[in-house]
């Protein structure tokens, strides 16, 4: 597939995406999945828009897993 598998915001807050952000991002990227990668979250939750927030390190190993199935389907 061409273009973006899924998009990460990283928050060092406890603030959440604003709507103009999530408006504009969707607007562009109408099928990427959002992530929210938090340093305060230590469980995963899912905001009222449909986004996901993550501890940190969860995001990262979904990022991780997802960039090497996609190399490993590149290489095939």
């Amino acid at each position: 597939p061409k273009g973006p598998l899924m998009a990460f915001e990283c928050k060092i807050s406890s603030e959440t995406i604003s709507e103009a952000t999530l408006t504009a991002f969707r607007k562009k990227f109408p099928t990427v999945k959002l992530y929210i990668a938090s340093l305060k979250d230590t469980n995963p939750r899912k905001l009222k828009n449909g986004v996901t927030v993550l501890p940190w390190n969860k995001a990262l190993e979904i990022y991780c897993s997802q960039h090497s199935e996609s190399s490993i389907s590149r290489k095939h």
